[in-house]
């Protein structure tokens, strides 16, 4: 599937992102709108202004790695985040196999406690 599920859709609108997403595969690719969402359940250990919404290589290359750092660390609230499959960065910027649509489904998993 290249989409996201329906439910997993609503609960990104219902965070009040900065950017709509219309294409879920593009609009995530680059790791800005995941860390906004982490951001807006963990806003003190997850700062949005550390990241960039560009699109060349170096910018998402950088975003995956700051989520990367953050996902591995110890979260209290959240344990489940720390099973994401954040590994593979490569996979998630070239979006191989749509991981980045994979991704925010489990990210979705984690952070609600739904399936």
């Amino acid at each position: 599937m290249t989409s996201l599920p329906r439910e997993v859709l609503k609960w990104t609108q219902s965070l009040d992102l900065t950017f709509a997403i219309k294409n879920p595969k593009k609009d995530f690719n680059n790791g800005y709108l995941v860390a906004e969402i982490l951001s807006r359940y963990d806003s003190t250990k997850i700062q949005i202004f550390s990241f960039d919404h560009g699109t060349n290589t170096n910018t998402k290359s950088d975003n995956w790695g700051q989520i990367k750092v953050y996902l591995k660390k110890k979260n209290e609230k959240y344990p489940k985040l720390k099973d994401l499959p954040i590994d593979n960065i490569k996979k998630l910027l070239s979006n191989e196999d749509n991981a980045t649509i994979e991704f925010v489904k489990e990210l979705y998993c984690a952070l609600t406690d739904r399936k």
